[in-house]
């Protein structure tokens, strides 16, 4: 008996820390995605002085196995750019599913990730 509450109490702990642990694997996948746009978008905003929108960067990943797709609508006159990597309905952690992760340009040169919808403590320590 003593032997069931201990295996049962062992339980209880480890299948939430591993949900989390699996969600927050998958959660890099964007933040990995967003950071392949770095030097397009950054390169096209030294040229031209306005962010693109994900349609005039041509040809980048646009879905991974979590993400279903990546969208950002640009910027000009020196605004920030947010490109936004939302996960798939099905196939991802609960804590995921239709979700957001984003990564804002700044006009400054600087680059930040955000959580978006899901919940920051999801986010990779590369957002840090």
């Amino acid at each position: 008996m003593i032997a069931i509450a201990i295996v049962g109490v062992l339980v209880a702990v480890a299948i939430p820390q591993y949900q989390s642990y699996i969600a927050r694997s998958q959660a890099s996948e964007a933040v990995t995605l967003l950071s392949s746009l770095k030097a397009p978008v950054l390169e096209h905003y030294s040229v031209t002085g306005d962010f693109p929108s994900a349609a005039d960067l041509g040809s980048f990943v646009k879905a991974g196995t979590y993400v279903s797709s990546i969208t950002g609508s640009g910027a000009t006159g020196g605004a920030d750019a947010t490109y936004e990597a939302k996960f798939a309905k099905t196939g991802v952690s609960a804590a995921l599913s239709e979700k957001t992760v984003q990564m804002v340009f700044k006009s400054s040169g600087e680059v930040e990730c955000k959580a978006g919808t899901i919940s920051a403590e999801l986010l990779p320590s590369a957002c840090s």
